[in-house]
């Protein structure tokens, strides 16, 4: 009988061995019987490096593309692979292309320090608790979670030069979503997933799947009957304040993507605002309520005309329009205890608004060629583009920057309506400094938005070609520009605009 192991000698001999100790060909041959050697495993020994290679391909490309099983197995080039900073080793657990966690809680950091302002949904410091607490794959909704506010915040302030990148932490949401039946489960962070993802999109330039993004969360805020609990007196103060801010963060955000990008608004205003005031006394979201007040005063003529087509414009009678205008003006003084970047998007959509308000009445009411001041004037684009230039001129650029593509969509419908001003009065007034005024504060606005601008973003390309159709160069008289200081409505430095002295062709 053959033993089942045979000993060191018979096994270098390669003669049959009975297992025992000392065995019979060890006995016969006069040698020590040992069994010091460690045999291998029996069976496939692990895959060679070609095929090794092929399958962390194949899982590279699944990751980038959001779903988790190989279809397509590449064909073996015989290339060496090279496989992303961002996918980490395989560490022998289920999802070897699960994204460290110490990545996530450094991007959920910078979401805290710089953008929890513009975003107040999250709170990070708990969320990253959580996950540090629990295994993704039992609670992979936490999980998208994070990987979802990770994706929006890297691609917001466009810092995909790091080892995770956000279209990386956008395919890890998609991925932990496709483990369970999400629209089927759906709860707060089903709702704020969704919204982070319509940011990512947004920011990406991924208009479409933007919009669906920001349906799919406003869908789930009814699923959960968010506002009914927004409402509730009965329930748990902070938990209130905290579904109000999500409410009305899902209901601006609503508003800016249907004014920029012609879409139906769905969400209804509710009678509650949230608080200004955190637990411990501070006015920790007064910008915010500020900011949601902007986009109220304007709400209704601007949805029901530019967005919805609708001819109930015309119900708003001109009293109405300057009465809303001249709220929109007194509200763009920002809160005394407001960061730079939360002053920058209130002024910011200040000027956007009182820009889209104008554009509304040139359809509705005869315009005026005289006080460029009064909202009723062909001049009033140049007046808001005036204090649009002492706002930016306040602070610095990195903090309109910090508002990614949604900051420089507003600042193109300001310079755009300015553009138009100077295509009417080019053809309608001789008079030289009539014309000259918009036609400065154009240059500057354009050059202030070129400087901000870390790409070469399409609002921008588009405005330079529509500058150069009309023959708008960059060279002015410094002796025209007017007065900036009329009427006190805007304390303007003079050092706020950088002319050149080239003269104007």
């Amino acid at each position: 009988m053959v033993a089942r192991r045979a000993c060191d000698g018979c096994a270098v001999r390669k003669t049959r061995c009975d297992g025992q100790c000392p065995c019979i060909q060890c006995l016969n041959a006069d040698l020590d019987c040992t069994f010091r050697k460690v045999h291998k495993r029996p069976g496939p020994k692990g895959p060679r490096k070609a095929t090794r290679e092929r399958l962390l391909r194949a899982i590279v490309q699944d990751v980038q593309r959001g779903v988790t099983e190989s279809k397509n197995i590449p064909e073996d080039t015989g290339q060496s692979v090279t496989i992303p900073a961002a996918l980490p080793a395989d560490t022998g657990q289920l999802s070897p292309e699960r994204i460290p966690l110490s990545s996530i809680c450094s991007c959920l950091e910078i979401y805290r320090d710089r953008l929890y302002s513009i975003w107040p949904a999250v709170d990070s410091q708990a969320l990253a608790s959580r996950l540090t607490d629990c295994d993704p794959e039992n609670d992979p909704e936490i999980y998208a979670l994070a990987t979802s506010v990770c994706a929006a915040t890297l691609s917001q302030l466009r810092l995909d030069a790091v080892p995770v990148s956000s279209s990386r932490f956008e395919a890890e949401t998609l991925r932990a979503r496709s483990t369970y039946d999400y629209r089927e489960r759906v709860s707060l962070s089903s709702v704020l997933t969704s919204f982070f993802l319509h940011s990512y999109y947004g920011n990406t330039s991924r208009r479409k799947s933007s919009t669906l993004s920001l349906r799919e969360a406003i869908a789930f805020a009814d699923l959960i009957s968010l506002q009914s609990t927004c409402l509730n007196e009965a329930a748990d103060s902070k938990e209130r304040e905290h579904y109000l801010r999500v409410y009305w963060l899902l209901f601006i955000t609503d508003r800016g993507h249907a004014m920029q990008n012609n879409v139906p608004a769905t969400m209804v205003r509710i009678s509650r605002l949230p608080s200004a005031w955190s637990p411990n006394g501070q006015n920790r979201w007064g910008p915010f309520v500020r900011l949601i007040q902007l986009f109220l005063q304007a709400d209704k003529p601007l949805i029901e005309s530019l967005v919805q087509g609708d001819s109930s414009a015309a119900a708003f009678s001109q009293t109405q329009i300057g009465d809303i205008q001249n709220r929109l003006r007194n509200l763009g003084s920002s809160p005394l205890d407001a960061t730079e970047t939360e002053r920058a998007d209130i002024l910011v959509t200040q000027h956007w608004m009182r820009t889209l308000l104008w554009q509304l009445s040139i359809s509705h009411f005869v315009m005026n060629s005289t006080d460029r001041d009064d909202a009723f004037s062909l001049m009033h684009p140049a007046s808001i583009g005036r204090d649009l230039l002492a706002t930016m001129s306040s602070m610095p650029h990195e903090t309109f920057e910090l508002h990614g593509p949604g900051m420089e969509m507003k600042l193109f419908d300001i310079a755009n309506a300015l553009l138009d001003v100077n295509v009417v009065l080019s053809s309608v007034s001789s008079s030289l400094t009539a014309r000259q005024y918009p036609k400065n504060i154009m240059i500057e606005l354009s050059r202030v938005i070129s400087s901000m601008t870390l790409t070469k973003s399409s609002p921008l390309r588009t405005l330079q070609q529509r500058m150069a159709e009309i023959d708008i160069f960059m060279e002015v008289h410094p002796q025209l520009l007017l007065n900036f200081h009329e009427r006190g409505s805007s304390q303007v430095p003079e050092e706020t605009l950088q002319w050149s002295n080239s003269p104007t062709n």
